[in-house]
């Protein structure tokens, strides 16, 4: 299931499976062409809390094995980060996700005089 996917669900649903443990991830990937080298983010991914975050990542890290190293100077360096980063599980960005999903607890305002 992608993260649209997933996003597209009730409310309820959602919260249900990350509560559950579920992530939502983003990966790098670095693309280089002899000087030009470019780095950016994946789409949103979902991982469900039964499934690694790094094996999710696999098209991604390939992309950058094979493409991010030839770029001078910033492939040579970008490439093993987000190597690196990619196969530690990515960026978890559950956090703002649910910051956004979840409703707003009610504020209370100390009115003191």
């Amino acid at each position: 299931m992608t993260a649209k996917e997933f996003l597209n669900r009730p409310q309820h649903e959602i919260l249900f499976e990350l509560d559950r443990g579920a992530k939502l991830v983003i990966y790098q990937y670095v693309i280089s062409i002899v000087i030009l080298t470019f780095r950016r983010n994946s789409p949103l991914q979902f991982v469900p809390a039964d499934s690694s975050p790094a094996a999710k990542s696999v098209p991604w890290t390939l992309l950058t094995f094979f493409l991010g190293w030839w770029g001078i100077p910033f492939g040579l360096i970008w490439t093993p980060m987000a190597l690196y980063k990619n196969l530690n599980g990515g960026t978890d960005v559950t956090p703002a996700v649910l910051a956004k999903l979840r409703p707003v607890a009610s504020l209370s305002f100390d009115t003191a005089q």
